[in-house]
């Protein structure tokens, strides 16, 4: 379970696990990044966003080669 804020009412909820992303889209934001299990999720959302921001960069490497 992962810990957020609600958008509207600022009350804390627990959401699960394979439903995080469909909360994220409706506004809803993690709650402390230092609760036990918003560590997990945030260390997977790190691994995430490393992995998007890695393949811009590799195709700009191999545009420049050309």
């Amino acid at each position: 379970m992962v810990e957020f804020i609600h958008s509207l009412t600022g009350s804390k909820m627990l959401v699960a696990e394979d439903r995080v992303e469909e909360y994220k889209a409706a506004g809803h934001k993690l709650a402390a990044k230092n609760s036990k299990a918003n560590k997990k999720e945030s260390a997977k959302e790190t691994k995430a966003q490393t992995e998007e921001s890695n393949e811009p960069a590799e195709e700009a490497e191999e545009n420049t080669e050309e």
